[in-house]
């Protein structure tokens, strides 16, 4: 689904972080490849629409991104202080970045 992005779920957006993989564990969390904009409907109430969702991941990224993001998903992965900074501040850049390129 596409739509526009109003802020996050608690600010009632059309558009939502949608997980590949369920579940809160850290060490797949903010994976870059596991986690993509995904529609209120398909990411709440159709429990992240996994059959779709392992389709566009299977022609978008392979089975091996797939196989690994199942097998990280079965590490545990705990952040250090430094790292969920350096985290924010990239992903700060990175939303600065793809605002002013929308804007034109």
């Amino acid at each position: 689904c596409v739509g526009p992005w109003k802020g996050n779920s608690i600010g009632g957006g059309t558009i939502e972080t949608g997980h590949f993989l369920a579940g809160r564990r850290a060490s797949i969390l903010f994976e870059p490849s596991g986690t993509h904009p995904q529609c209120k409907r398909c990411n709440r109430h159709l429990n992240g629409n996994q059959a779709l969702y392992e389709m566009w991941m299977q022609h978008a990224f392979g089975p091996e991104e797939i196989d690994r993001l199942r097998q990280l998903k079965a590490t545990i992965r705990v952040f250090t202080r430094e790292e969920l900074v350096d985290s924010r501040i990239e992903y700060a850049a990175r939303l600065k970045a793809a605002v002013e390129k929308m804007s034109g």
